[in-house]
């Protein structure tokens, strides 16, 4: 992701890009590619997204409604939060959760980097 690979330069002629212009270059919303946006918010990925969020509403959610969460900050840090590991999430769900955000992100990554490599010519 940018917010990564923004620190480094690509060439001798490049330059360190700062925080916030290590925009999504897949999306084009402006918004700095971090692990939120990757998780949440790229429309890229949103197909993909949907099927991570049905385990995320079963087992984080207990199939509360996940458009609810989305709504406030507290939510997505929430869903991010056990997306990503922070330990707070029930361990009877745990291993779903996981294989459901490994799964998630090696299909993004994939379609990732098919769209920069491929489709846009650049390295990031």
């Amino acid at each position: 992701m940018r917010i990564e690979t923004g620190r480094y330069r690509n060439t001798n002629r490049d330059r360190r890009l700062e925080k916030h212009e290590r925009r999504c270059v897949l999306c084009m919303s402006g918004d700095v590619e971090d692990e939120k946006h990757f998780v949440l918010d790229c429309v890229v990925y949103e197909d993909l997204r949907k099927k991570m969020f049905e385990v995320v509403k079963r087992v984080l959610l207990k199939n509360e409604e996940i458009e609810d969460e989305m709504n406030s900050e507290a939510g997505r840090q929430r869903i991010l939060g056990a997306i990503l590991g922070d330990g707070g999430e029930e361990s009877e769900g745990r291993t779903d959760l996981r294989r459901a955000a490994m799964e998630y992100c090696r299909r993004a990554m994939k379609r990732r980097h098919g769209v920069v490599v491929s489709e846009l010519d650049q390295r990031t």
